[in-house]
């Protein structure tokens, strides 16, 4: 069962975004299922690298519009990135000979939801009034 599932109340109105945070969710319930069903640590280092990847290909996406927009909110909203960048980064290190418990990664489905539904919301909402869709 996956743990975060796509609603509509995580669109942002933005393409590019809301498909970025479809994958997102997608790599996320992955990793999900394979820490929930005792995965080796190779292959949950597998998906977390490619988490971690898309991560900063999307956060690289978001940051793009800050700049190309002028976007009010976005110092705060690197900081917030920067965070969740150290925290998965700090996860990832953590996935060893023994793969860490599935509660230790919780942290990435709840930051994801409500940064979704409140930071972005805003960043999309802006974007949308800059003709971006």
């Amino acid at each position: 069962m996956a743990h975060l599932t796509w609603k509509d109340e995580y669109g942002v109105g933005v393409a590019s975004i809301d498909e970025d945070h479809k994958q997102l969710l997608a790599i996320v319930n992955n990793l999900h299922d394979r820490l929930s069903e005792g995965a080796t640590a190779e292959t949950l280092a597998q998906i977390c690298d490619k988490l971690i990847e898309h991560t900063l290909l999307h956060f690289g996406r978001e940051e793009d519009y800050f700049e190309k927009t002028n976007y009010p909110r976005a110092a705060a909203h690197r900081l917030m990135h920067e965070q969740l960048k150290q925290r998965l980064l700090q996860f990832r290190g953590e996935i060893g000979e023994r793969p860490p418990p599935l509660g230790k990664f919780v942290f990435f489905t709840d930051w994801l939801a409500h940064h979704i539904v409140g930071e972005d919301k805003n960043l999309g909402s802006h974007l949308n009034a800059q003709g971006i869709h």
